[in-house]
């Protein structure tokens, strides 16, 4: 469920990017996605870019966040098939 909302929040993530980034974040951004290639976690690929763009973005903050909007939504019924 957390790779939905991972998608989702890094599709708007792409929107909101600014057009010319140096080559020390493109590097950063190329590490990133490498390790997201592994673990497959798209929500913690985006708030990590997140916290490129903006370094007080608590990681682990936004992804409890993440997984208590999970748990919101399962409590009403909506599992994930």
């Amino acid at each position: 469920m957390r790779s939905l909302f991972g998608i989702l929040l890094f599709c708007i993530a792409l929107g909101l990017a600014p057009a010319r980034a140096e080559s020390s974040v493109a590097d950063k951004v190329r590490v990133i996605f490498d390790d997201a290639q592994q673990n497959l976690d798209l929500a913690r690929v985006k708030f990590e870019i997140d916290r490129l763009i903006d370094p007080t973005v608590d990681v682990d903050r936004e992804l409890a966040r993440v997984d208590q909007m999970v748990a919101e939504v399962e409590a009403l019924g909506w599992r994930e098939q």
